[in-house]
């Protein structure tokens, strides 16, 4: 059976475990697990064999410090696991080449990047004819209370979110409303606000106006789809109806078969030449047709549910970033549904100690 070491950082999310453990117990091949993280908790060596601290991507010494452990472990291919670590890897490709040790991506004419990015995507796939994104325009302070005003505000809600970033991080609904009303509110309501006023807006965006866009707000609900991509050919779609979330990430869904989705993303996959796991987000407008609200060009925090449903494309995305055959006629069992509640991991001195 053939051994593979791989790489996955960010590693100490929370609901990592479960992609990690798609890889144990695997029929195919034997795994050895690495993982780093910013901020690691030993609990995670629970569902890794190594576990290191390193630099956060934007820090220097990053690269260097993943290529040492890299060259110490004779990894293979390195995994990432949220969007903002893609690029600085991107840039460094070379370095990790020469060693032999591959990404999950191929990136010879630079379309992964524009993936990568929510404004410059929407542009390429509407320039091929692709008007799949709600509307949305970059921010500007000259031209905002314009802007804002094209999007229905103040009647209604307007997205204020992160061009660039992942797992809702500088998600902001502006609602000046709902910010003043949870703002007096105690518990659980405060805790998780996504709602801002209208000066707080102007105070976010301001700050770093190029990476910020403003988007309309959809009340419908969201589905997401976890592809696997040969070169720019999709070779699986299932999706999943989102049924709750907390904190960005979906903690109830049911896997389905949606036509709708699987002719967007097979479209995107082909003119981006996208290649390994891809996560799509969508959000069903007031008519019920879907919408895309961005790609990441990496593995989706819910892919367990796919492999759980019979189909390991956590597995074969590992295949398929080394050149090694997979198969690809799976049809999961669509129905499945995943739930997350409570989980517990534990460590003593420094180990694990088991779940």
């Amino acid at each position: 059976m053939r051994h593979i070491t791989v790489m996955f950082t960010a590693v100490c999310g929370w609901p990592t475990h479960a992609t990690c453990n798609s890889l144990r117990g695997s029929k195919n091949a034997e795994y050895t697990i690495i993982g780093v993280d910013c901020n690691p908790y030993d609990t995670a060596k629970n569902y890794v064999d190594h576990l290191y601290k390193v630099p956060r991507y934007y820090e220097a010494g990053y690269c260097d410090e993943i290529l040492a452990i890299c060259l110490k472990h004779g990894v293979e291919i390195v995994i990432p696991l949220i969007s903002e670590e893609i690029n600085v890897l991107r840039e460094h490709g070379t370095m990790f080449g020469a060693h032999g040790i591959r990404f999950p991506w191929t990136d010879s004419d630079g379309l992964f990047g524009i993936a990568n990015d929510k404004k410059r995507c929407q542009d390429f796939l509407e320039q091929r004819g692709m008007f799949v994104f709600p509307k949305n325009v970059m921010f500007n302070p000259d031209t905002a209370t314009k802007d804002l005003e094209s999007l229905g505000y103040p009647h209604k809600s307007v997205v204020l979110k992160l061009r660039d970033g992942c797992g809702g991080v500088g998600f902001k609904v502006l609602n000046n409303e709902k910010a003043i009303a949870v703002a007096k509110a105690g518990g659980r309501e405060a805790r998780a606000n996504p709602y801002i006023t209208i000066d707080q807006f102007r105070d976010i965006a301001s700050t770093n106006p190029e990476r910020y866009m403003i988007q309309e707000y959809m009340t419908g609900t969201e589905m997401s789809t976890l592809c696997l991509v040969d070169h720019g050919r999709t070779v699986y779609s299932p999706s999943h109806e989102n049924y709750a979330m907390q904190y960005a990430t979906t903690t109830y869904c049911e896997l389905v078969d949606c036509p709708e989705a699987t002719e967007i993303v097979t479209e995107a996959n082909r003119l981006l030449k996208l290649n390994g796991n891809i996560g799509y987000d969508f959000k069903r407008d007031e008519d019920g047709k879907l919408k895309l609200l961005e790609i990441n060009p990496r593995i989706s925090a819910t892919v367990s549910l796919a492999v759980k449903a019979g189909l390991n494309i956590v597995e074969y995305g590992v295949f398929q970033g080394l050149g090694l055959p997979f198969p690809e006629d799976i049809v999961p069992l669509y129905g499945m549904r995943l739930q997350r509640v409570y989980g517990t991991l534990y460590s003593y001195k420094g180990e694990a100690y088991g779940t």
